[in-house]
């Protein structure tokens, strides 16, 4: 049995498709718990009890324990396209890390690697990916519209159902759409009452949890307590009105706190790169830097960002911002 393990967004899963598809051969599927950017002990129980004879990740940065775990398992390769590191004894396919610059998706990493002409499922990969911040002048924008022409607003709906079945916190709704994706265009699933029904109850979610919205100097801050996965939603939007800001969205998930952190100020790739040094469940890319913390790390990740920041002659103060999530 072969495993492919991937994010549980647009892009991760239109990955799996992807990767699939060139194989041509059956996969069994696996993402770990959504909103965890790493194993927890239960999925390293579960991928043990799988006894699988090969393995590859899918537009996930986890950390180098547990790739070292999931490489202890079987054959093992990793195909991202996050800022990361080489690991020695590992391999991985990722061209940023590479020195090649930056790459809108991980569904384009895969395109270019198994040389495959373009298709609506890699701009799934991209669009879910950079949508939210594509200026109307960009030339990614340019591209995609071009691909889809009069269909390119049908395409824009259909990256949103895809995306949205994560922030259910259900991993099978992952998987279904995975499943469903490799018998069936991007389109058809506009028409699976099935998945289209989760639409109206995230989105009301996310304007009642907006409205938590407190303006800081220099800062935006939203603290919500939402069942729903909408942390990394909230964080886009505010991102895409109020770039030149600090855009924090935290959220509550289970025992854990989602730290999300998106601007246009400043490169966060260092910091990323620093919180995955010092231990931290964390992730992103060149203007977001995504963790996972328990309470207890709060207050040193908060010192961690506020030298970063101070260190580029930006002041970051948290302190009155954070008190509604340590009370």
């Amino acid at each position: 049995m072969k495993l492919v393990l991937h994010h549980w967004d647009a892009d991760g899963i239109a990955s799996a498709v992807i990767y699939t598809q060139v194989k041509a051969e059956n996969f069994n599927y696996f993402t770990p718990e959504i909103g965890n950017y790493f194993l927890d002990k239960s999925d390293r129980t579960h991928l043990r009890s799988l006894g699988h004879e090969e393995a590859v990740l899918l537009d996930m940065s986890l950390p180098e324990d547990d790739l070292r775990f999931l490489n202890s398992l079987s054959s093992f390769m990793v195909i991202d396209h996050h800022h990361g590191k080489k690991i020695e004894g590992i391999r991985i396919h990722n061209p940023v890390i590479e020195g090649r610059g930056e790459y809108p998706a991980n569904t384009r990493v895969l395109t270019e690697l198994y040389s495959l002409p373009h298709s609506a499922l890699e701009y799934v990969g991209v669009y879910g990916d950079t949508g939210f911040k594509l200026k109307e002048d960009d030339p990614l924008l340019h591209e995609i519209k071009a691909f889809f022409g009069e269909g390119f607003e049908e395409f824009k709906r259909a990256v949103k159902i895809i995306d949205l079945q994560y922030k259910t916190g259900n991993r099978d709704r992952v998987y279904e759409m995975v499943r469903f994706l490799l018998g069936n265009s991007v389109f058809s699933v506009l028409n699976r009452r099935e998945f289209t029904e989760v639409e109206s109850l995230i989105e009301e979610e996310k304007l009642r949890e907006f409205k938590r919205l407190r303006e800081f100097d220099g800062l935006n801050f939203i603290f919500t307590p939402s069942r729903f996965r909408i942390v990394s939603d909230l964080a886009r939007k505010l991102y895409a009105m109020y770039p030149e800001k600090l855009n924090v969205v935290i959220g509550l998930q289970g025992n854990y706190l989602n730290f999300y952190l998106r601007t246009g100020v400043v490169d966060l790739s260092p910091l990323v790169k620093r919180a995955k040094e010092l231990g931290y469940y964390a992730g992103g890319k060149k203007e977001v830097i995504g963790a996972v913390l328990p309470e207890e790390r709060l207050e040193e990740y908060r010192e961690l960002l506020e030298k970063f920041f101070g260190e580029k002659g930006i002041s970051l103060n948290l302190n009155e911002a954070l008190e509604e999530v340590l009370n």
